[in-house]
């Protein structure tokens, strides 16, 4: 392990099992995660979220009818300031469709801050820049609202929508905030 990887914020770690943490880690149980489906708009997508061993399951399915179309999960709202970062490492595995990491700086979340990444099928850790976050109110892009504020993170989740029909299904292992790393190959920033 690096030393940039030994200063990462944790934000999410499935591999620890720590079901009874401390209230400074909340986003550690998956139980107290909320799902945000096209239901709250009369969709009838459907999604939940679950332990695995050693990742939280992201699963449901999208459903297009009744101007529905997209499932999302957040983690539990605190206030975490993740300003000495430069974006979001997260280790997931993914059935070939494409996702949006969200992020949120208000309590409530008008505003949700989005970058998407498409997973492989095999775990990889993929660096999510703060820079790439673009602000979205329901759907639509504001590019007048304010940049995202790494000081005042409130709560992080997974979106799945983009008129990506039938079932999905994401494993999310670990979840960090912290700088670009250097492997073999160059830069984890896959995107």
């Amino acid at each position: 392990m690096t030393h940039e990887e030994t200063s990462d914020v944790i934000l999410f770690d499935a591999e620890a099992r720590l079901n009874n943490l401390d209230a400074d880690r909340p986003a550690q149980d998956i139980s107290a995660w909320r799902i945000v489906n096209d239901t709250v708009m009369g969709g009838v997508s459907t999604s939940s979220v679950s332990r695995l061993d050693t990742a939280a399951k992201f699963s449901g399915e999208v459903s297009l009818e009744h101007g529905g179309g997209f499932a999302s999960v957040r983690a539990p709202e605190q206030r975490i300031d993740v300003s000495a970062a430069d974006g979001f490492h997260v280790t997931v595995r993914g059935d070939g469709k494409t996702y949006k990491w969200t992020a949120y700086t208000h309590t409530g979340g008008a505003i949700s801050y989005r970058v998407p990444f498409t997973p492989a099928a095999d775990w990889q850790t993929i660096f999510l820049p703060f820079a790439n976050l673009k602000p979205f109110r329901r759907g639509r892009h504001l590019p007048s609202a304010p940049a995202f504020d790494p000081a005042s993170l409130r709560t992080f989740g997974i979106l799945i929508g983009d008129k990506q029909a039938g079932p999905f299904r994401l494993d999310i292992r670990r979840v960090t905030a912290g700088g670009a790393r250097r492997n073999e190959s160059g830069y984890d920033s896959r995107t």
